[in-house]
């Protein structure tokens, strides 16, 4: 039997994997308290949410198993960031804080992220 070129867009259970990461990060990301004078992008969205989304976007036509695995990986250790991000008083809660304060940009704090993958 061949075998055949795995397409992630195509598998129910990539798809229902991601969706179901992207819905606990988004979930533990509001969790996060964030000082009052950190900018809020919208009403209804914080500013990780946003990076969230817009990430998620940008991967999902990746389609080489490389790229999905490695995307997967990050978001799992992205959530356990988060959930330790959650005590003010913790490190992790700290450089985010650190990060929104010092850096408007949000593509800045995307590339704080990126440096504590890579870092680990």
């Amino acid at each position: 039997m061949a075998r055949t070129h795995f397409v992630p867009a195509r598998d129910s259970r990539h798809h229902a994997a991601v969706v179901a990461l992207y819905r606990a990060l988004t979930r533990t990301a509001k969790k996060i308290t964030l000082p009052d004078h950190v900018g809020v992008v919208s009403a209804r969205s914080c500013p990780i949410q946003s990076i969230l989304r817009r990430r998620f976007e940008k991967n999902a036509k990746d389609t080489s198993p490389r790229l999905v695995f490695a995307a997967l990986t990050a978001g799992y250790k992205f959530l356990s960031f988060f959930n330790k991000s959650q005590d003010v008083n913790s490190a992790e809660h700290q450089q985010i804080s650190r990060s929104l304060r010092k850096n408007t940009s949000l593509e800045k704090l995307q590339n704080m992220f990126q440096a504590h993958i890579l870092d680990r």
